[in-house]
């Protein structure tokens, strides 16, 4: 009866039915059109199939079962809905059904039997759905790359589920994990997948019915080791094939069914069974064995805690999942299904989904499905979802529950690839970005156009187009008025700021812009994702965070920025501190995001004046502008309209363009002077852009290029029908002409001649053989029409035309004509021109015109093949009309059209298209008009015999000359000469006249149009105004002709600048310094400025414009030598002005010095000898009020060495305007001979003042500077006696003083509160904080994030709150108790908010509840970069001197001492600065940077312990010399000594090389040699500084340009009266 091939392996890999649990002897449930029928399986037979249940009016298609719970399941496509019912033997009972949805249509049916889900595919939807076995909580479950799912089989086992895909030719293994991740198969080992069918899977097995194939395949489960068996099924069908369906194995083979019939086989090649029934239809085969649904024990959904749907996963874990088509998302638990309130919504291209997706991040549902989503919208009034589709090329519309999905716009409605959108919630319109993509000679173009849709009435209206590359489209509502922003990607980076209609566009400046792919928006803040960047722009504020990788998608809220970052990522920002969080893992790949609110309505809808009908009148589309008085009207861009009087009502035009371009066939009226565009004809065909053209001048006739369909529709492009299908042959260009359409075409290869030689021939020449060919078209004509071929095998013909006698073609290499009354002669070349691509001719068929690169005519008057260039700036002309002395014409590769005027030879721009084609004009004079002047008259002319030109035209000389005839001895001649008179009406042409469709021009009064009449007469007359009825408002202008109305802009100028400044303005900058800290320019605000403020603008229509519509450039600018252009911007409906302001910034002030920098003081250094001393200061530092740090020049370098002597230091800073300020003071070397002590130490801000009394003890007492402290860990009076400093100096005393800081002062504050499981976030609390409490000022800092800590145990969360309040040092103690106080009611309040009814007042998004208090914590501190130090029994803050850095561990701040290699100058600093490469070592704790050497200094510690072993003998016999010395001098002496006291201040030495465990700093005493620095003290030369020598030698210093001499010296103390050498400083004899 029927052959069976290749049916003998199924007995080797199929085993006994314990094996891979398949049918032996159980009976079987089959579904066919009638009902389900039970059968048994007998010896690999179906035998008994009896109906145990019929079907309604429809069919019952797919079908599973539950063989442990023994539940039938199936889908009645007569009601519509999924069944399920209890069987038992041979009856089913407890039917109901369980899943019902609109446009439903299940082709399989599978159940996961141990968690107890049902799956089903849905071809309708082209998705895979499942639900748990009572058919709630439905869930999305794949839609990626399905068009007509079919077969269905799941695996519980192995967790995997088994998809088979008519229409994309698939198997799909996807995973039951709830996330359903697939890998697609379109090919297996044996062969291509076509029609799969039912499937079915074992637990090493799946297996599948092909019914295009009609063979059964069986697969290992990863879909490799493929065999499969083709059934011949022809005899089984009266001898025509039918297909395979359903399939079952059993122990030995497979029983198979047929589609057309209750056909069973089995594949052994033994049996078949054949039951022939009127019933319909066979389809699926399932098995009542319990063998073949193995239980599986390991099921962690058996106690999950999922509030709907649970899914297990391969590594034993359970995720839980929400119903789709809801407004459910997962809680943070990640368990609870909750009402969404804030969520996001996302775009999945993967997944094909569009859905929700929580705030926290986690847990999503899906709403809607398509193949493609790309861009997402929502309108909150109405609570739907707008999304694009990119495969279907159509917008979409579904309730934000997944309620009532419709399609909103197609590719019917001329939409492309739609990538972005958003609504303007006040005028309730959609405005997107409308993509199309084509490609022509293997280059692919593309337009972009910004268009709006309204969202109830389906208005439409073209507000952009261009070529840029737009990436996406934001409103922001200004409290002023709405406007519309894109971003411009790569090659041209840029923002735009635009009106709603589009008229208005500027361009906003950001910073640092590369490749702004997405922009967001909330309230007035646009958010600009760039690269790895996002730019925050709010009022002309800019801010910038830096994104950890590139983001892909971004919407924003009130608080956070969110982001898709690839990989199955989101992340989102904190805009408030700036922060953002990691990337979190999620379960989507979002293209797109749009946060959304739900519980409000959004922005109410606002139409302003537009409510008033009078004022956009008709089907003219109303705007509103940024003047609520003033109104925008537009035509729609579907319709075939024109706008007339003033723009406010739209009207069918007279004069029109109808052209041909790749998105569909548009009209551009003449009668608009905006020349707008209207698509007539949408080309919903993607991939075959129009091109052909012609019209009858009642009907248009099209084509796409190398299209086989010829489509006719009315002039206004209605009634579009099929003209006629091409089978072999293609259109390119299309021509018309008395009732017969003509087109030049390219031959289908494959149905070339209808030979294999015929088919390469066409192929060798690269598919452009082609022809020429017509068809008539006269209406109402019947029958079969043929196409007429008049001529063939052409290489690629492209132009055509046709005039009663002749029709043109063009090839790349030349011109023809054919002779259509003489057919049979041989074309005749017209033109050698190349490359011609269009052709045209005008009424009066006396030129012909050629379109390729540039435009070029030929007189047929001539004899030869000659043609003139007439216009070259068009390349690549495509289409041309004529129509007069105007050509028309479309140019591909500028894609313009443009008109060109044979007399003037100018050009105007029609319009801007994407690729325009073919074009016909309607409505124009076909006359040639002739040039203005006259000719020469020329009597008795008699014969022409010979005409060089026929009409004006033929001259292409512009107005230099007329063709005129000319006098010859034998009769005329008629040629192109100079006429008589060329200006007789005054009538002046520049580079770009005024004129209309005749020689008009404008007259200097602007209400007068005049135009010369051909015997050089001016014909005048009054301009007609437009029509002003029902306008409440008008206003009338002096010296203009015609009033406006204010309710409408009816003029087109730009507004107008009053006191537009032309000299440059100097602007000073402020007297007062900035902060030391910033460290940035100092900006000052020109808006303040009274000249600036007085500039005023006025629209055309004598409306002021107002300061909200006024926009600098720069608000602010900060010094600069040069002179500094800023501009001022004003817009209207008309567009923008600009007036160019040049501003100098001028600065007259002086740097100033800061308090602690050396001024107008004297630092003494006590030397070691004769020769001089090392000094050490602080450095001055200044500040500048530019904000600009100065430059500080001196005349001595810090830590050098100067010799004994007076010395003026002087430091000079120099600001950028050459401001110069200086600040000097003195140091004096001195030498005390009788010093047996170690030098005392320098220390930052302070000095020693130093005493010898009678007793030969010197004391030093340490004075800090004003405003500073001594700490309490050093003594502030040391002795030197005996040559030992009591006490001695502590290591460290270089930071010994100190300017106190303020105290910081935190109380912390803790409850216990239960969130329900919820997982709390710090910015809830903070933001709660926010709502109820005072919050931070200059001196307390409560609502931040740094403020709240947050504990989660599982069960209770406890939230701390930190109250931090800052006290200056000089609030003393009483300013710390008033503080204390202030923070203490704070914290109470704190508590107050969570223990009381506020809770849920102030922070119900928190979701908890009080439970108990937990204590206060108190801490005092210090800010950053200070420490506590301690000052007579009080803890005062102070910053970490020079040469440390701060440091904060454990809570614990500390001062560290810089390491080697380092240095710190300025104290509080965080780290210390490394030392340059070229000098790298320094000592610990170095501060000064040229401290810092090239290698280190090494000490010779056994030359250091001879030098003191040596040293100590020495001085042991020395003593015994000095001792007796000592004695016989104080023997002698007779002078007592004096009694005043001289002071010494602080000397200077290298503190930083001391030591801690050196506390007689005897390292300062000996040098590196061992030697005591101090061994020539007594033993010297005195030196004196008074202003005269009183018979004293004086040691001049050449390093001390300033000689104090004869001057008021303040040093006179320290001169010296005794010029003995053992006492310098004169001190008096004692008693």
């Amino acid at each position: 009866m029927f052959n069976i091939d290749g049916a003998s392996f199924w007995c080797g890999i199929l085993c006994v039915c314990g094996c891979i649990q398949i049918l032996s002897c159980k009976d079987v449930f089959i579904s066919r059109s009638d009902g389900i029928y039970h059968a048994e399986v007998r010896e690999n037979t179906i035998i008994n199939p009896t109906r145990v249940l019929k079907s309604s009016t429809g069919e019952i298609i797919g079908l599973a079962i539950d063989t442990h719970d023994s539940l039938l399941f199936w889908f009645d496509s007569g009601n519509s809905g999924i069944y399920r019912a209890n069987y038992d033997d041979l009856t089913i009972s407890s039917s109901s059904s369980i899943v019902s949805y609109p446009e439903m249509h299940v082709t399989g049916l599978a159940v996961d039997w141990i968690i107890k889900h049902l799956y089903w595919t849905d071809s309708v939807h082209s998705s895979v759905f499942v639900s748990d076995y009572s058919g709630q909580h439905r869930v999305l479950a794949v839609t990626s790359r399905l068009l007509l799912p079919r077969g269905l089989a799941a695996d519980p086992i192995n967790k995997v589920l088994y998809i088979g895909d008519q229409g994309s030719h698939l198997i799909m293994k996807c995973t039951m994990d709830g996330l359903f991740s697939c890998t697609h198969v379109a090919e297996v080992q044996s062969g291509r997948i076509t029609w799969p069918n039912q499937l079915y899977s074992s637990t090493r097995n799946i297996f599948w019915t092909d019914g295009w194939a009609n063979k059964v395949v069986n697969c290992s489960l990863d879909l490799m080791n493929c065999r499969e068996t083709v059934v011949n099924t022809q005899n089984l069908n009266n001898g025509n094939t039918t297909s395979l369906f359903g399939m079952i194995p059993t122990a030995s083979t497979v029983i198979v069914s047929t589609l057309n019939d209750f056909v069973t086989m089995s594949l052994d090649g033994n049996s078949s069974t054949v039951h022939s029934s009127s019933g319909g239809n066979t389809y699926y085969i399932v098995s009542r064995s319990r063998t073949t649904q193995q239980k599986d024990e390991g099921n962690p959904c058996i106690s999950h805690a999922c509030s709907e749907l649970c899914f297990a996963s391969s590594d034993d874990r359970y995720r839980c999942s929400c119903s789709s088509f809801s407004t459910n998302v997962m809680s943070t638990n990640g368990k609870n299904c909750q009402p969404a309130t804030r969520a996001i919504l996302y775009a999945e291209r993967a997944t094909g989904h569009v859905g929700l997706v929580s705030t926290t991040l986690k847990g999503h549902t899906v709403i809607a499905s398509s193949p493609e989503p790309r861009a997402l919208a929502y309108d909150p009034l109405t609570k739907m979802v707008y999304y694009s589709d990119s495969k279907h090329q159509s917008i979409y519309k579904v309730g934000l529950n997944g309620s009532t999905p419709t399609v909103f716009l197609s590719k019917e409605n001329s939409i492309g690839n739609v990538e972005a959108m958003t609504i303007d919630q006040r005028q309730r319109r959609l405005y997107f970005i409308n993509r199309f993509d084509w490609e022509i000679d293997n280059t692919t173009r593309s337009i972009v156009r910004i268009e709006m849709a309204g969202l109830a009435n389906g208005e439409r209206v073209l507000i952009r187009q261009t070529q840029d590359t737009i990436t996406d489209i934001q409103i922001i509502h200004h409290s002023t008025a709405s406007y519309l922003y894109y971003s411009v990607g790569n090659p041209n980076p840029a923002l735009y700021k635009m009106s709603m209609d589009g008229r208005m566009e500027n361009p906003v400046t950001l910073p640092g812009l590369v490749n702004p792919t997405q922009l967001s928006s909330r309230r007035e803040v646009l958010y600009v994702l760039n690269n790895d960047k996002l730019i925050i722009w709010s009022n002309d504020l800019i801010s910038e965070y830096n994104l950890t990788g590139q983001a892909v998608s971004m919407t924003s809220d009130e608080r956070y920025v969110y982001f898709g970052v690839g990989g199955m990522r989101l992340s989102k920002l904190n805009r408030m501190s700036g922060r953002a969080r990691a990337p979190v893992p999620a379960d989507i790949d979002p293209v797109d995001l749009l946060y959304i609110y739900t519980p409000t309505p959004g922005i109410a809808a606002d139409s302003g004046l537009c409510d008033n009908n009078d004022l956009c009148k008709d089907a003219s589309v109303c705007f509103k502008t940024a003047n609520p008085d003033i109104v925008r009207c537009k035509c729609p861009a579907n319709s075939f309209n024109t706008p007339i009087d003033g723009s406010r009502e739209c009207i069918e035009p007279t004069k029109y363009i109808i052209v041909s371009d790749v998105d569909g066939i548009k009209m551009i009226s003449l009668d608009d002077e905006l020349r707008n565009t209207y698509t007539i004809v949408p080309n919903d065909n993607g991939c075959q852009p129009y091109h052909g053209l012609a019209t009858d001048g009642r009907r248009i006739f099209f084509a796409a290029y190398d299209g086989q369909i010829l489509y006719t529709a009315s002039i206004k492009g209605e009634d579009v029908s099929v003209e006629m299908v091409l089978r072999n042959i293609t259109v390119v260009n299309l021509a018309y002409h008395d009732n017969t359409l003509f087109w030049t075409g390219h031959y289908n290869c494959f149905m070339y001649n209808g030979t294999v030689d015929g088919m390469r021939q066409c192929e060798t020449n690269n598919g452009k053989l082609g022809g020429v060919f017509s068809l008539d078209v006269t209406p109402g004509s019947s029958g079969q029409r043929q196409v007429t071929t008049l001529a063939g095998d052409i290489y690629d013909p492209q132009g055509v035309i046709a005039d009663s006698s002749y029709v043109y073609w063009s090839d790349p290499k030349r011109v023809k004509r054919m002779d259509l009354k003489n057919p049979a002669e041989v074309p005749a070349i017209v033109s050698r021109r190349a490359n011609v691509f269009s052709l045209q001719q005008n009424k009066q068929q006396t030129h012909l015109f050629l379109g390729g690169n540039g435009i070029a005519f030929r007189r047929f008057a001539t004899q030869n093949f000659d043609d003139a260039l007439i216009y070259s700036s068009l390349s690549n002309v495509r289409g041309m009309s004529v129509k007069g002395s105007l050509i028309f014409a479309s140019d591909w590769n500028s894609s313009t059209i443009k008109q060109y005027d044979l007399r003037t030879h100018q050009t105007r721009l029609i319009a801007n298209l994407s690729r325009p084609s073919q074009i016909v004009v309607f409505g124009l004079d076909t006359n040639v008009q002739e040039k203005p002047g006259q000719c020469e008259k020329v009597s008795s002319c008699g014969v022409v015999t010979n005409m060089t030109c026929q009409n004006d035209v033929d001259c292409i000389d512009g107005f230099r000359s007329k063709c005129c005839l000319t006098k010859l001895s034998n009769g005329c001649r008629k040629e192109c000469t100079t006429p008589v008179t060329t200006s007789v009406c005054n009538i002046t042409f520049s580079d770009q006249p005024t004129f209309t469709w005749g020689y008009e021009t404008v007259t200097n009064d602007k209400c007068t149009t005049c135009k010369c009449t051909m015997d050089g007469r001016s014909e005048c007359s009054q301009i007609q105004c437009p029509s002003l009825k029902g306008c409440t408002y008008i206003i009338e202008e002096s010296g203009v002709c015609c009033p406006v109305c204010r309710d409408i802009t009816t003029c087109k100028d730009k507004p107008k600048f009053v006191g537009c400044p032309s000299k440059t303005i100097e602007i000073p900058l402020p007297t007062t310094l900035p902060d030391k800290d910033s460290g940035k320019p100092v900006r000052v605000s020109i808006l303040d400025n009274t000249e600036l403020r007085n500039i005023t603008a006025f629209s055309c229509n004598l409306q002021k414009i107002t300061e909200s519509k006024k926009t600098f450039s720069e608000s602010s600018l900060e010094w600069r030598k040069e002179i500094q252009k800023v501009l001022l911007v004003v817009s209207d409906d008309n567009g923008p002005a600009v007036c160019n302001i040049s501003i100098r910034v001028s600065d007259t002030t002086k740097p100033v010095f800061s308090s602690s920098s050396p001024n107008d003081t004297v630092i003494t250094t006590i030397a070691k000898d004769e020769n001089g001393a090392v000094v050490v200061w602080t450095n001055p530092v200044a500040f500048d009020n530019s904000g600009f740090v100065p430059k500080i020049a001196t005349n001595r370098t810090n830590d050098a060495e100067l010799p004994i002597g007076i010395h003026e230091i002087k430091y000079i800073a120099t600001d950028k305007a050459n401001n110069v300020n200086e600040i000097k003071f003195y140091v004096n070397v001195s030498y005390i001979p009788d010093l047996r002590c170690s030098s005392p130490p320098f220390f930052h801000h302070g000095s020693m003042e130093c005493n010898e009394g009678d007793d030969d003890v010197v004391t030093c007492i340490a004075k800090c500077q004003r405003d500073f402290l001594l700490k309490s860990e050093f003594e502030k009076v040391h002795k030197c006696a005996g040559g030992k400093w009591t006490p001695a100096f502590k290591p460290g005393f270089v930071s010994a003083c100190f300017k106190p800081q303020p105290t910081i002062l935190k109380i912390s504050t803790a409850v216990e509160v239960d969130c329900n499981g919820k997982q709390t976030v710090v910015d809830d609390v903070v933001e709660c904080l926010k709502q109820r409490l005072p919050c931070d000022d200059a001196n307390i800092k409560l609502c931040h994030e740094d403020a709240v800590s947050i504990e989660y145990d599982g069960s209770s969360t406890i939230i701390s709150v930190q109250v931090t309040g800052k006290v200056s040092f000089t609030s003393n103690v009483q300013g710390l108790s008033s503080m204390n106080q202030t923070l203490e009611r704070l914290a109470s309040s704190v508590e107050t908010l969570f223990s009381t009814e506020e809770l849920n007042q102030f922070c119900p998004s928190l979701g908890c509840s009080f439970e108990r208090k937990q204590g206060r914590t108190y801490k005092k501190t210090c800010e950053k970069g200070a420490v506590l130090y301690h000052v007579q029994g009080r803890s005062i803050c102070g910053k970490c001197p020079p040469g440390n850095r701060f440091l904060t561990s454990n809570g614990n701040s500390r001062c560290e001492l810089c390491g080697e290699g380092k240095y710190q100058e300025e104290a509080g600093q965080f780290d210390c600065k490394v030392c340059p490469k070229d000098r790298p070592y320094s000592k610990i704790g170095t501060w000064l940077p040229h401290r810092c050497k090239q290698k280190v200094e090494p000490e010779d510690s056994e030359s250091s312990l001879v030098a003191i072993v040596v040293g100590v003998l020495v001085g042991f016999v020395v003593l015994i010399v000095v001792l007796v010395t000592i004695l016989v001098i104080v023997k002698k002496r007779q002078a007592k000594r004096h009694a005043d006291i001289n002071c010494h201040p602080n000397p200077a030495f290298e503190y930083d090389a001391v030591l801690a465990d050196d506390p007689n700093y005897t390292s300062l005493v000996t040098d590196k040699s061992g030697k005591d620095r101090y061994a020539s003290l007594g033993k010297g030369s005195s030196v004196k500084y008074n202003k005269n020598t009183d018979g004293v030698d004086v040691k001049n210093d050449t390093d001390n340009p300033y000689n104090l001499v004869g001057e008021l010296n303040p040093y006179d103390s320290l001169k010296q009266r005794n010029s003995k050498p053992e006492n310098p400083y004169d001190l008096p004899p004692t008693k």
